[in-house]
């Protein structure tokens, strides 16, 4: 069912992409599924969280036509519900086994490892977030934080990634005995990334018109907006991941028309 519009945002779209790793329980059927394992990332190792990461925003920077601004004008977000939860509970429980702990794990905890990794790699030097999306409408938390951002004089685009791993123990425990309306973490390891900025009058752009606010009538009974199979299966990422892909198609379309309306908002190419 289609949420209900309130006062929403209106972002230019630079670039966009979604990944789903293959090889991850059905993730090979999935829009966005890899074609191979995801490449290394020095100063990585045990789990996807941070690679998977690195890989959607990179594969984004490199299909945005213009590219980021870079350096002080490109802003980044990382937005997960759980984390890298490997990498924390993997280092836990070797300290409670009194067994070593590769430094690894310390440096790849930080919830900005991913976006300074990226920071280094591309040069980037604005502020940078890292958001755990908590509530019923967790794609209004990541817009919000982007529209902030973007407020900053300084700030011309930003990345955002959203990244959720495969569930391990703790994650499968706390999504079955969390509140309902909250949140929910994909079935399998997935995460989207986009590169917005602010609208300009008189360009011919992608703009993504956001939804304000979804109504309960806009999500499942997880709390999770509404989304046509496969995405269905990806929780709060669901609805972005399903945009990102139906609106790879747009930026392809040399004509620069179209549009794609999803739970999350819509994607509509918007001439002078």
């Amino acid at each position: 069912m289609t949420p209900v519009q309130r006062s929403g945002r209106v972002f230019a779209v630079k670039g966009l992409s979604s990944l789903a790793p293959w090889g991850e329980d059905e993730a090979d059927a999935l829009p966005g599924a890899a074609p191979e394992e995801l490449p290394s990332v020095p100063g990585f190792a045990y789990t996807r969280y941070g690679p998977l990461a690195v890989a959607v925003a990179t594969e984004c920077i490199n299909g945005a036509s213009a590219g980021a601004s870079g350096g002080a004008a490109t802003a980044l977000v990382l937005a997960s519900v759980h984390g890298d939860t490997e990498t924390l509970d993997g280092a836990s429980q070797r300290l409670a086994a009194d067994q070593p702990v590769n430094p690894l794990l310390f440096f790849q905890s930080a919830p900005t490892a991913a976006l300074g990794h990226l920071s280094r790699v591309h040069g980037f030097l604005g502020p940078m977030a890292c958001i755990s999306v908590r509530g019923p409408d967790p794609a209004a938390e990541v817009w919000a934080v982007v529209d902030d951002f973007l407020g900053f004089a300084q700030v011309h685009d930003v990345l955002v990634v959203g990244v959720e791993a495969s569930p391990n123990p703790r994650v499968s425990h706390l999504e079955l005995s969390g509140p309902a309306g909250r949140a929910k973490a994909p079935a399998s390891a997935a995460g989207f990334a986009l590169l917005l900025a602010k609208p300009v009058t008189g360009d011919s752009e992608l703009r993504l018109r956001t939804v304000g606010e979804s109504s309960r009538a806009g999500t499942d009974s997880t709390g999770s907006p509404c989304a046509a199979e496969p995405f269905a299966r990806l929780g709060w990422l669901a609805g972005i991941m399903e945009l990102c892909d139906r609106g790879a198609d747009l930026l392809r379309q040399d004509a620069r028309s179209g549009s794609v309306t999803v739970a999350v908002g819509s994607l509509s190419w918007e001439n002078p």
